[in-house]
C-alpha cells in the first residue's frame, strides 16, 4: 500500500511532532525536554520553549546543566540522575578515550581563538568565528 502525501501534510506533521503548534502545557511537560534543549547561544532554550507553549516559561522543575557535547542543556530535574548515569564515563580508560576522541575531532584553532574580553551576550558580538553574527 502506498500513501501519498503532499508538502503541506509533511510540514503539518513536523509541526505537530515537534510541538510547534503551541500547546498550553507547562514547559516541564514538553516532549522536547526528553532529550534536553541546548542553550547555545544563551537564551535559545527559552526561545525553543516559548515557540512550543503558551504557558509561563518559568518552571522550577527545569535545570540548566552541562550535558551532551559539553554544552549547556535545559533538562527536567527529575531526569538528571538518569542523564548523569548515561553521560558519566565508565572508568578512567573510557574518560581518556572520550577526551582523546574529542581532541582529534576539533579543527585547529583560528586566529582570535580563544576569545578575550567579556563573554558575549545574546545581543552583543559573538565569539565563535563561524557564527553569522561574527561576519
Amino acid at each position: 500500500m502506498t500513501v501519498e502525501v503532499d508538502r503541506d501534510r509533511v510540514l503539518a506533521y513536523r509541526v505537530y511532532a515537534t510541538q510547534l503548534a503551541r500547546t498550553d502545557l507547562p514547559p516541564g511537560e514538553l516532549a522536547v525536554l526528553d532529550l534536553g534543549v541546548q542553550d547555545t547561544p544563551y537564551g535559545s532554550a527559552r526561545l525553543a520553549l516559548a515557540n512550543r507553549t503558551t504557558a509561563a516559561l518559568d518552571d522550577d522543575s527545569l535545570a540548566l546543566v552541562w550535558a551532551a557535547r559539553g554544552a549547556p542543556h535545559l533538562h527536567r530535574r527529575g531526569d538528571l540522575p538518569a542523564l548523569t548515569a548515561a553521560l558519566w564515563p565508565l572508568g578512567d580508560a573510557d574518560a581518556g578515550r572520550r577526551i582523546a576522541s574529542r581532541a582529534r575531532s576539533r579543527e585547529p584553532p583560528r586566529s582570535g581563538w580563544p576569545p578575550s574580553g567579556p563573554p558575549p551576550t545574546p545581543s552583543g558580538p559573538c565569539c565563535v568565528p563561524r557564527c553569522r553574527r561574527a561576519r
